[in-house]
């Protein structure tokens, strides 16, 4: 009797705690917390590209310093503005010599007037941005100034903008005498950039949509076509020797000739004895400058600046020896 007591305590013993286990059983840690080694990839992958997410956006932030805005007074007074990585210290170098510093708003935006005036004569103007880490970022451009002597001469400030090194073209910033009226649309030659061994890069602006025609004394170079902006820019292949040449673009709509200017060129022989970082600038006339300058670690880069002329522009309906105008196809 007392068995049958025993094995019925049993019983309901088991009975309870299956009952206790399987109402008990949702409320435990499921283990699927713990994750299984395919989940932990997932999750290290999760990981790793919120923090590629995080380090790209940084690196989109990180920019090297640049100029905006310069404006040089003939009298050698300046305000000078232009862009770098949020809360940068932005510090401006005449030559080596340090003319003042500015720090970067929350847009990277930095604003600087000199307190002294600039010097006459030819001089570089580059940027040196240092972060919050002390990491310097040097500007890939500088500004080759020509700052007249007052006492000798009332032409204006010279400012270009010139690549410490590679392939881009310059950019006119200021000239020293004001450019005559320029209508959006009108045929232009603005810079041409040749290193020692003469590859050519053209730039300059037009008529949008249309194509333009590069000849160096009647002798066809290249062809591109001007972008919607206005804007032109051809890199040559062929390679000029040093000397004197007559450039000549033709703008073309529908095979016909729209518009044609005609610009002295020179290039000159290759200048061995320019060392370091020096550069000379010469004005031959008025209508462009020459700058000659060492790259970065590089070899001797030439820049010609052309003033916009009326002298430039010619009879569009005047045909050249050896000029071919081909229709475009529909």
């Amino acid at each position: 009797m007392n068995r049958i007591y025993i094995l019925l305590g049993l019983v309901i013993a088991a009975v309870v705690g299956a009952v206790l286990y399987y109402a008990c059983k949702d409320e435990m840690p499921s283990e699927t917390l713990l994750p299984s080694n395919e989940q932990a990839i997932g999750l290290n992958q999760k990981t790793s590209d919120r923090n590629s997410e995080k380090k790209s956006k940084l690196e989109e932030k990180s920019e090297a310093p640049s100029f905006d805005i310069v404006r040089i007074e003939p009298d050698g007074a300046a305000v000078l503005a232009g862009s770098a990585s949020s809360g940068d210290m932005v510090t401006i170098y005449n030559g080596d010599e340090p003319i003042g510093s500015a720090k970067t708003n929350d847009q990277g935006e930095w604003t600087l007037i000199p307190t002294k005036p600039l010097k006459p004569g030819d001089t570089e103007l580059k940027i040196v941005a240092v972060n919050a880490n002390g990491d310097k970022t040097e500007s890939v451009h500088a500004v080759v100034l020509k700052v007249p002597d007052r006492t000798k001469t009332n032409d204006g400030v010279l400012a270009v903008l010139v690549p410490r090194t590679g392939i881009e073209t310059s950019k006119l910033l200021q000239a020293p005498k004001p450019a005559p009226d320029f209508k959006k649309g009108t045929l232009s030659l603005d810079t041409i950039d040749y290193d020692n061994e003469g590859r050519l890069t053209f730039a300059g602006r037009g008529m949008p949509g249309t194509s333009l025609r590069i000849f160096a004394d009647n002798k066809f170079l290249d062809e591109t076509t001007i972008d919607s902006q206005g804007n032109w820019r051809s890199r040559q292949n062929t390679v000029l020797e040093p000397g004197s040449y007559t450039l000549r673009l033709d703008q073309v709509r529908d095979g016909k000739v729209t518009a044609r200017i005609e610009a002295p060129f020179t290039r000159s022989p290759p200048l061995e004895e320019l060392k370091g970082d020096t550069f000379v600038v010469v004005q031959p006339g008025n209508s462009l400058w020459l700058i000659a300058r060492r790259e970065l670690g590089g070899g001797i880069r030439y820049s010609i600046i052309y003033e916009a002329n009326k002298h430039q522009i010619k009879d569009p309906d005047l045909i050249y020896p050896g000029q071919v105008l081909a229709v475009p196809e529909k």
